[in-house]
């Protein structure tokens, strides 16, 4: 996801997620600025000081991967706030007052300014109305 620092395992990056012709550059750590789903190269990052990479652009899905401290640093616990309104999709089922949950995945989407995909696979909920414990 967007911030998330990874590891960059190619030696091109491209000026635009659906760019031709790409530059060199060296692998190594770096953070991811944006994502463009569904395009050529869907990842730009940029190289993490000290991670040895000069990475600056679009890149290859094939290029990025997360290590198991990237993984760990996206699995937290929130407790839930306040009930929320609900939004344009339909619900799968509701949360009845507060509660701890495992989050392990953020997203973007209409109805809230974050997502968080729950540990046990029941769905998403909005971080709007949650807290990090």
């Amino acid at each position: 996801k967007v911030g998330d620092v990874i590891t960059f395992s190619g030696r091109k990056h491209y000026t635009s997620a659906a760019g031709s012709t790409g530059s060199t550059c060296k692998p190594g750590k770096a953070k991811i600025t944006a994502i463009a789903k569904g395009k050529a190269h869907p990842y730009h990052l940029i190289a993490v000081s000290g991670g040895g990479s000069t990475v600056y652009g679009w890149v290859d899905a094939s290029t990025v991967s997360v290590g198991s401290e990237a993984a760990a640093a996206t699995s937290y616990r929130v407790k839930i706030t306040a009930k929320g309104p609900g939004t344009n999709y339909g619900i799968n089922g509701s949360i009845k007052g507060g509660g701890i949950y495992t989050i392990v995945a953020e997203s973007d989407g209409t109805g809230a300014t974050k997502w968080g995909k729950l540990k046990s696979g029941a769905g998403w909920i909005s971080l709007d109305y949650a807290s990090k414990v």
